[in-house]
Order: C-alpha cells, then sequence, then structure tokens
C-alpha cells in the first residue's frame, strides 16, 4: 500500500476514464495537466476520433487551456 501511494505522490500512475463525456474528459483533462497519463475510454468511436484528431467535441468555457494534451488518449476499445 505504501508503494502505491509513493505511485500517486509521484504522478507515476495511468488513470482510466470510463465515459468522456461533459464529466469524464474534463476530469481527465485536469488530472493530464497535472503530469497524469490519463486513458479516456468510451464507446462512442464518432466522439472518440473527433477528440483523437484534436477536436474538443462539446462546448466548455477555456478548454484550450488544456487541450489538446499529450498526456491524454483516447480510445472506444472496451
Amino acid at each position: 500500500m505504501i508503494d502505491l501511494l509513493n505511485q500517486v505522490k509521484a504522478n507515476n500512475f495511468t488513470l482510466g476514464v470510463v465515459g468522456i463525456g461533459r464529466v469524464g474528459l474534463p476530469l481527465g483533462l485536469m488530472f493530464a495537466n497535472r503530469g497524469v497519463r490519463v486513458i479516456g475510454i468510451d464507446a462512442n468511436k464518432d466522439y472518440v476520433k473527433k477528440i483523437q484528431s484534436g477536436e474538443f467535441p462539446f462546448k466548455e468555457n477555456n478548454h484550450e487551456k488544456f487541450f489538446p494534451n499529450k498526456n491524454f488518449s483516447a480510445t472506444a476499445d472496451t
């Protein structure tokens, strides 16, 4: 348990976010902005393709501060 805690403190882990809609995508991007590697997972392949191509899929204030982010990737593979 101590080893896991140390890895979290050092951002030495990968976070999976299931559902990268209006809650999951901003949440994942906030972690990615802090240096955590994040994999966003969503069943909507068209939505994921938009994210992968660098297109923010919905209107969100100030999203350009966090997106795109090299620590964030999206997939439809479930």
